[in-house]
């Protein structure tokens, strides 16, 4: 095609797609090009590393390094993440619990719940989800078992762990981290602080902190 042509392009949706209504169906695209762009790529020199505007990056050499520092940093929050997979899992496997099913549902609700708001944070509708995925709200918390049930064991056993060490909370790491709530949220530290208060939920912040803190409390005995 050349700019400014038109077409009508023949399709065929997969059957196994997101989308009931539209999975099997022959549909028609009409499109228009409107215009042709061809990617230039810059002289990789210390113009390239001045223009990308980086704090502390002058020249192509600083670029290199702070490339570097951020592949370094990546892979090792993804070490992290992965032994901390693992260790949760440890613990489960480890420490035999029996669940009643009304936890497990609990988790399952506030697990879609915080789906629901990071999809949208990304302009994604939960409907919208269900559609593209073509799965039902049961669907998605069906799915969510093993992990929902996971998660509640993990956190009665780092919240008992957290009470046969004595672990405390103090009101400077509860300060801490309503300040970092605030930040995400983009909000006052005292209006986040009177919000919480007002619904009662700072002791369930301080025993989340308890539990984190039991957590690396666990770590630093495996090293």
């Amino acid at each position: 095609m050349k700019p400014g042509e038109e077409k009508a392009i023949n399709l065929t949706f997969p059957e196994n797609y997101g989308a009931e209504d539209l999975a099997g169906k022959d549909v028609v695209f009409n499109v228009k090009l409107h215009e042709i762009k061809t990617r230039q790529l810059p002289e990789i020199d210390d113009e390239l590393a001045k223009d990308i505007n980086v704090d502390g990056v002058e020249t192509l050499e600083d670029l290199e390094k702070h490339i570097k520092a951020q592949i370094k940093d990546t892979k090792e929050a993804e070490a992290e993440n992965e032994f901390n997979q693992n260790l949760y899992k440890a613990l489960v496997e480890c420490t035999p619990i029996e669940l009643p099913q009304v936890m497990i549902d609990n988790e399952k609700d506030q697990m879609l719940r915080e789906m629901e708001s990071n999809l949208s944070q990304q302009g994604i509708t939960m409907d919208l989800y269900t559609q593209i995925t073509g799965k039902s709200l049961d669907d998605l918390k069906d799915d969510l078992t093993d992990q929902a049930t996971e998660r509640v064991k993990v956190n009665l056993i780092l919240t008992e762990i957290a009470k046969e060490e004595k672990v405390e909370v103090t009101d400077e790491e509860l300060d801490k981290e309503l300040a970092e709530i605030a930040k995400y949220y983009n909000r006052e530290v005292d209006e986040v602080k009177r919000l919480f208060e007002s619904q009662g939920q700072l002791p369930v912040i301080k025993n989340d902190l308890a539990v984190r803190k039991a957590f690396d409390l666990v770590k630093e005995n495996l090293k």
